[in-house]
């Protein structure tokens, strides 16, 4: 522990307002840094966009190879056209033995054998020169150089008393680059163990092993040390960039983030992931869903708390109830979804009601008026994605068939089965094509809540350690045998899919409502949440970001502008923690809460 805290104390002293600063390298020495200025009264002359655009002119997407080594200078074909600047740093690889699918056997690629960084020192147009800095083995030419085409990782720190609105617009302006990934505060202070800020002595000591041993721990490329102070006209920003490889600084930044643009961020520090408003509610509420539900251009937010159906919207950030459905005691609402399926540019609500037996319907806005277009319906509803057909609506019967379902003058009409591998029932499924290539997977939840991945024709190629979900709705489906044989079936949650355009992929936003144990099925009680996104390399889930310690129970969620400002939020529909169909109150979020739910909103987190 002793030597971690040291880890920590080293890292925070190597900012320039600290007593440590590294040397900086020739091409540093000899650059004119003439829109920065030191703190000495004068504003600086770099805005936030400007700054961004400089950090991230350090990670262009490029790759080429070596065309000529001599010692340890080597020349690639990359140069000025390419992005490629003076300190930039890439990977030298040379290309293996082809790998192959498990199941299909095509040929997905080549192994990659990591060989070596290379640091540019002199650009040309179209070639560039750089020093070999730690080399691992022998290097010829054609091996190749890139910098990755995905997101750079890098984490933030900063010492106490920084002006946390600053480091929140900053942190979001990187984000909104589309470049970055930056490791919230939680997984930072995670691996920290404890605030130790106010700890911090002003001693010297020798840095760059120490920051080396921090970006292995912390498993990213950059760490940025930020210091921001008020000013009568915003915040001074300072930001320190270090390369965890070898400690050294690609760069020092001083930016003026006006009073103005401070505003824009009202939520706490978005680097611990926290929600930046609510909404509460006056009773348990347990689905929801959004649309566009009057075709008036402004989502609606539907709400059911398992008896009775209510709209709201949210307007300059108020929301106010604009319709709602007569309650019915017996119903017991388990899956809500929206979607215009009929075509007529207002979407409908589709309720899967499971009372006494399968009584389901459908609510449409036609003539200025909410009402039931499809009612008593012996189906189980789902809204989804269909590989090649895009938003579909499927339903189940009471014999588990899955069909395909269309709208026809005003009619609903059953169409194809839809093939799904064996055991899988219509809720906990999604299908992804990760790679936006047309090859699509089927990720699903199983009655254990680990998570699993198949093939279309049913292979599983991965089942996750950890367990997901975490679901309390259910409904009793009798079977017949030699005698009467109650189940009790659990209703699993939306898996959602998301389009990442500017990396050409597909990706998974997914719960976990966290358990006090596993043991007590009937009774296990959650304590806490988390929201994570997946992504699948091939061999194995990776998390691209996570929120977590959410506190109480994630009844439900989803993806969309629901504020009606043009930016997708994360939206979690949060109840007190559940044991045993009954709520407990915890001191914290829900303390004033007994009984009710409450709306979270993110800023939907980019990567």
């Amino acid at each position: 522990m002793k030597s971690l805290i040291k880890i920590f104390l080293v890292v925070f002293l190597t900012l320039g307002f600290y007593s440590v600063r590294f040397p900086l390298s020739f091409a540093e020495q000899n650059r004119k840094i003439d829109d920065l200025t030191a703190l000495n009264g004068e504003q600086p002359t770099a805005d936030i966009n400007e700054t961004v655009r400089r950090i991230t002119s350090l990670f262009p997407k490029a790759e080429g190879k070596i065309l000529s080594i001599e010692d340890n200078i080597v020349r690639i074909n990359l140069g000025k056209k390419n992005g490629i600047t003076t300190q930039i740093r890439l990977t030298v690889f040379r290309e293996g033995k082809e790998f192959f699918h498990p199941v299909t056997k095509v040929v997905m690629g080549r192994y990659e054998i990591p060989l070596s960084l290379l640091e540019i020192k002199e650009v040309g147009e179209e070639t560039s020169l750089g020093v070999i800095l730690d080399k691992k083995e022998s290097i010829k030419i054609e091996d190749k150089v890139r910098i990755t085409s995905g997101r750079i990782r890098l984490a933030f720190l900063f010492r106490e008393g920084t002006d946390r609105d600053a480091v929140s617009a900053f942190y979001e302006s990187l984000e909104e680059s589309g470049r970055f990934n930056i490791l919230d505060d939680e997984k930072v202070r995670a691996v920290i163990g404890k605030d130790i800020l106010s700890s911090i002595q002003d001693k010297k000591i020798e840095a760059k092993d120490e920051i080396k041993k921090l970006g292995k721990a912390l498993e990213v490329e950059g760490i940025i040390f930020l210091d921001a102070r008020p000013n009568p006209k915003g915040s001074l920003l300072k930001a320190n960039l270090i390369h965890t490889f070898d400690g050294k600084s690609l760069g020092t930044y001083e930016v003026l983030i006006p009073v103005s643009q401070k505003q824009e961020f009202e939520f706490p520090l978005p680097v611990r992931r926290d929600y930046w408003r609510s909404f509460d509610f006056d009773y348990k509420a347990r689905l929801m869903g959004i649309g566009d539900l009057d075709g008036d251009g402004k989502k609606e937010i539907v709400i059911s708390d398992g008896t009775r159906i209510r709209i709201y919207r949210i307007e300059d950030y108020n929301l106010s109830e604009i319709w709602s459905d007569k309650e019915r005691t017996k119903d017991n609402h388990i899956n809500i979804d929206i979607a215009d399926i009929n075509r007529n540019g207002k979407p409908e609500i589709y309720v899967t009601n499971h009372d006494d037996y399968l009584n389901s319907f459908v609510i449409e806005y036609r003539d200025g008026e909410y009402r039931r277009i499809w009612d008593k319906v012996p189906l189980f509803f789902r809204v989804m994605n269909i590989p090649g057909k895009g938003e579909t609506l499927i339903a189940q019967d009471l014999d588990d068939n899955i069909h395909e379902y269309s709208s026809k003058e005003d009619r609903y009409v059953k169409g194809n089965p839809l093939k799904l591998p064996p055991g899988i029932e219509i809720y906990g499924f999604a299908f992804v094509d990760w790679g936006k290539n047309g090859y699509y997977q089927l990720l699903y939840i199983d009655e254990d809540d680990y998570l699993n991945l198949y093939t279309l024709d049913g292979i599983k190629l991965w089942r996750s350690k950890d367990r997901y979900g975490g679901y309390v709705l259910s409904f009793e489906r009798t079977h017949w045998t030699v005698e009467k044989k109650i189940e009790k079936v659990k209703v699993k949650g939306r898996i959602i899919v998301r389009d990442y355009p500017e990396e050409n992929r597909q990706k998974a936003v997914i719960i976990k409502n966290i358990p006090l144990t596993h043991f007590f099925v009937e009774f296990k009680g959650y304590r806490e949440a988390e929201v994570a996104c997946l992504n699948w390399n091939g061999s194995d889930m990776v998390s691209e970001w996570r929120i977590g310690k959410i506190e109480g129970f994630i009844a439900d969620y989803g993806v969309g502008d629901l504020t009606n400002t043009g930016k997708d939020n994360l939206f979690l529909l949060m109840n007190p923690t559940i044991v045993g169909g009954k709520f407990i109150l915890k001191q914290g979020l829900f303390d004033t809460l007994s009984g009710k739910s409450r709306l979270l909103l993110y800023h939907f987190p980019k990567g």
